[in-house]
């Protein structure tokens, strides 16, 4: 009599468990990346005193850690977690249109699930 070790789960899931840990190492990455890369990025925005063209069409106030672009045109609003590590940045153009950074996890905020 032979004794097969009991697996966690059959053996034809392993190659979609292996597929799916490498993705998730591939998300991380990219989104180490893109956190160093709006990190550098937020460096040459300047704080939003003056009321950037979103921020006064919505008639709201500029608060600290919001920024504005050279030009004073773009919106750029930095979210931390509650350990104040930077994850993503929106991106608010005049029109109103929003993006987030590419590559970044927008969705750890409870606004964006």
């Amino acid at each position: 009599m032979s004794i097969r070790p009991v697996h966690p789960f059959p053996a034809r899931m392993a190659p979609e468990l292996a597929l799916k840990s490498f993705e998730e190492l591939d998300t991380e990455e990219k989104q180490k990346t893109a956190t160093a890369r709006i990190s550098e990025q937020i460096k040459d925005l300047t704080p939003a005193t003056e009321q950037a063209p979103y921020i006064k069409n919505k008639g709201i106030q500029a608060h600290p850690g919001i920024f504005t672009d050279a030009e004073g045109s773009k919106t750029y609003i930095p979210a931390y977690d509650v350990n104040g590590t930077l994850w993503t940045v929106q991106y608010i153009q005049e029109d109103g249109v929003k993006r987030f950074a590419k590559d970044t996890q927008s969705r750890v905020f409870p606004h964006r699930q």
